[in-house]
This record gives C-alpha cells, structure tokens and sequence, in this order.
C-alpha cells in the first residue's frame, strides 16, 4: 500500500459506505467502540486561538463523547477523565501515548501536505489483537471530502467519513462532521483529525 494515502487505489472509498471491521480497531479503550455509527461535529483547529475547552458531541444527539483544549492537552472523556496524550516528535510527526509519562505508546501518526496532494500514514497498536496497524486518508480534507481508511490485512476499508454539514446554516466553513462505523475507536479517529488540522494550520508544513 504504500505511504501514500491518496493514491487513486482507494478514491473509491468516498462512494462506498463505510464498513464495520471484523475485529474491533482500538488504540486506546474498547468502550469508546460503538455498536452503531456514530457522527460527531467537530471544528478544525478548535483549540486555536487561546486553547479553549471544546466539547466533541454527538452531531445528533447533542451527547458529549470528548473534551479537548488542543494538540499540546490531553483529550479526555466526557467525565474528563484523560484518555490520549499527543507528543509532537518533528513538524510531521506525532506520537500519542496511553499516559502523561509518554510511555505506553499507542499510535504513530504523520500528516503531509504537499502543494499538490494531502497524505496520512498512522500505525496504531491494536490492544483487540496485539498487533500494528495501518490508517490512512483518501481524499480532500480540506474540502471536507476524504475517508480514513484502515487496512484489515485482507484489504483497506473505509472507517470514517469526513463531511460537511449538511446544512449551512449554524455552522461556519472550519465546522464538519466525523461519521465513525461501529466497532471502531473513536478516540483514536478524533486524535487523528486532531493531528491533521495541526499539519494543515502551519506552513511549513507544505512542501
């Protein structure tokens, strides 16, 4: 497969509905797998300019799922408990750890943008298997277009949906909802988005 998350191979997964993994895709607790789809509503760089609290709740149901003041905080659960502590490495990689001490390593994830194409390469630990995963991206991001995709070492499915609103009234052009298949972490998909908005916002990142 490769790096490179948006090669023409897995475009096709933009049209397709997302698909429940046969085991379970968890990085950091099974409880934060649902048995149906979910929708969050999310906004990119949410914790810019000032590091406020945001509250990561469920697109229908208004539920609070995850609380977050940014990149450099730790996103915590809806009782603020900390699930996930991001560690930027190098302007294009993160690492995401299970506690502050930074020693339970959970994912890798690297962002890259280029003038002409946007790529994710993410390798999460699988505590539901004992073994390394892969993520990737097909798609736009920034148009709120793209799937992130997870490869089940019988093929690549698509696990999340990127997509704007489907209405633009109350929401702003930075807002997007986050659609997650069941079985599926979704603290782990909502650290990646994280880890991409903080690629997209600086420009050295673009290369």
């Amino acid at each position: 497969m490769g790096n490179s998350s948006s090669t023409d191979q897995h475009l096709h997964l933009l049209g397709t509905p997302l698909t429940t993994p046969p085991t379970a895709a968890v990085a950091t607790s099974k409880s934060f797998c649902s048995s149906s789809p979910v929708t969050l509503y999310l906004r990119e760089n949410f914790w810019q300019p000032q590091g406020n609290e945001f509250y990561i709740k469920d697109a229908n149901t208004g539920h609070v799922h995850f609380m977050s003041r940014g990149i450099a905080a730790a996103l915590r659960d809806a009782n603020n408990v900390p699930i996930a502590y991001i560690k930027k490495e190098t302007r294009t990689f993160f690492k995401v750890y299970a506690d502050a001490a930074h020693e339970k390593l959970v994912a890798n994830i690297r962002p890259k943008y280029t003038w002409r194409s946007q790529e994710l390469d993410v390798r999460f630990f699988n505590i539901a298997t004992g073994k390394w995963c892969h993520v990737g991206i097909a798609g736009d991001y920034d148009t709120h277009h793209a799937v992130i995709w997870l490869d089940t070492g019988d093929g690549v499915v698509g696990i999340a949906r990127i997509r704007s609103p489907p209405s633009a009234r109350g929401f702003g052009n930075k807002d997007y909802f986050l659609e997650i298949a069941p079985n599926v972490d979704m603290a782990l998909i909502v650290v990646i988005c994280m880890a991409i908005d903080e690629g997209h916002i600086r420009d050295d990142y673009l290369v």
